[in-house]
């Protein structure tokens, strides 16, 4: 990753948006469970059900079922946003921590200087993390572990080392290919490239869904296919359902929709558009494996859309469409080659994290993190620039 000197600063406005917008992220979700929920005995919402349950085995349907109808929510929700006004997703198998915690450490040593911004907030992202995991637990966890893919190990095991040394947890990082061997006296899993669908369908999975739902590990975010989709987002939109959300939960996201319907298409699908895969196969859904842009005068535009719809038609599986608006920032960063700062204007990614305490059901806002990068599709890569945010 690029280096910059420079936190990111933003107005008091800004920052109350982004502040505010945590309770809402959790009423769309709660919400979004009822919807699925009434699907699965309403037939005027059965849609919803079966656009959730699409590829789930019998077995994995009976599993989800009963843990939708624990209403359990995720302890934390990463918001990723192009501005500072509405988000593109919605995170809850929140990638990054180790980076996000290890910029802000940084940049506060960098720019310790009050006049260079105060910080949006003021805890630090393991200390969140501890928090919301012993309210989860209602005690001191005995074993928690971070599942994560071998790429993401060096990032996750350092903030593994946070987690023990400065909160005290038993904390260890596993890697997914371990996770039958190395998670069976955990009581706290955090995971990533694992689901409902892929634990449905070995033994030993199936074990890890019963310990969970009888109370013995707890899994995060749940183990409920609605936090693994990006299905959701469009529900506020959705001409069948935007009377049961306010304009509170429409204001979170960029205007979504559906592709099952090719005559149902909003006016701004004649502009640039982002497509993304919205169902549950973790090989499509994890990170932005299966997000593409749609140029308006691209010759293929309406055969691509036509594909996404028949994937939903014909196999189940969905995707969604949104406009696409990516604006550019500023980024100052050392290149190595000239031995100098450079300025460029890049497409950015803010991030910021919110915590809910199963508890009181109150909302913590516990980190944001400012990710730019050239390419419009912002990730952590070699090309890109991670920064704190500030008020200013």
């Amino acid at each position: 990753m690029l280096v910059t000197p420079d936190s990111f600063n933003v107005c008091n406005q800004e920052a109350a948006s982004v502040l505010s917008q945590g309770v809402w992220i959790y009423h769309w979700l709660e919400m979004t469970n009822q919807l699925y929920l009434a699907g699965t005995t309403n037939y005027r919402y059965h849609w919803i059900a079966s656009l959730f349950e699409s590829n789930l085995s019998p077995q994995a349907i009976k599993y989800q079922r009963m843990l939708a109808q624990r209403g359990e929510l995720p302890l934390f929700a990463r918001a990723d946003l192009t501005d500072f006004w509405s988000a593109v997703e919605v995170q809850f198998r929140i990638g990054g921590w180790g980076y996000m915690s290890a910029i802000s450490e940084v940049m506060q040593a960098v720019n310790p200087e009050p006049s260079l911004g105060k910080n949006v907030v003021d805890i630090a992202l393991d200390s969140g993390f501890a928090m919301a995991v012993r309210a989860k637990l209602g005690r001191e966890p005995h074993r928690v572990v971070l599942l994560c893919p071998t790429n993401y190990l060096g990032e996750s095991a350092y903030f593994a080392s946070l987690l023990k040394q400065r909160q005290g947890l038993n904390c260890e990082v596993v890697l997914i290919n371990d996770w039958e061997e190395e998670i069976r006296d955990a009581d706290f899993i955090y995971r990533r490239e694992l689901n409902l669908p892929m634990l449905a369908e070995s033994p030993t999975g199936r074990k890890l869904i019963e310990r969970n739902l009888r109370g013995e590990v707890a899994i995060e975010p749940p183990l409920n296919v609605i936090f693994d989709q990006k299905l959701a987002m469009a529900f506020p939109f959705h001409p069948k359902l935007k009377t049961l959300f306010n304009d509170h939960d429409r204001a979170l996201f960029a205007p979504t929709h559906i592709l099952d319907h090719l005559l149902d298409l909003p006016r701004w699908a004649d502009d640039e558009i982002v497509y993304k895969y919205a169902g549950s196969l973790m090989k499509l859904s994890f990170g932005s494996r299966q997000v593409w842009r749609l140029d308006p005068f691209s010759n293929s535009r309406w055969t691509t859309i036509h594909r996404c719809y028949d994937d939903l038609a014909l196999s189940g599986q969905p995707w969604i469409i949104q406009p696409y608006y990516s604006p550019k920032f500023p980024v100052r960063y050392f290149d190595q080659e000239q031995e100098s700062l450079v300025e460029e204007n890049m497409h950015a990614r803010f991030m910021p994290i919110y915590s809910r305490n199963p508890q009181t059901g109150k909302i913590c806002f516990i980190g944001i993190t400012a990710n730019f990068r050239p390419h419009w599709k912002v990730r952590g890569a070699s090309d890109a620039v991670l920064t704190d945010v500030r008020i200013k």
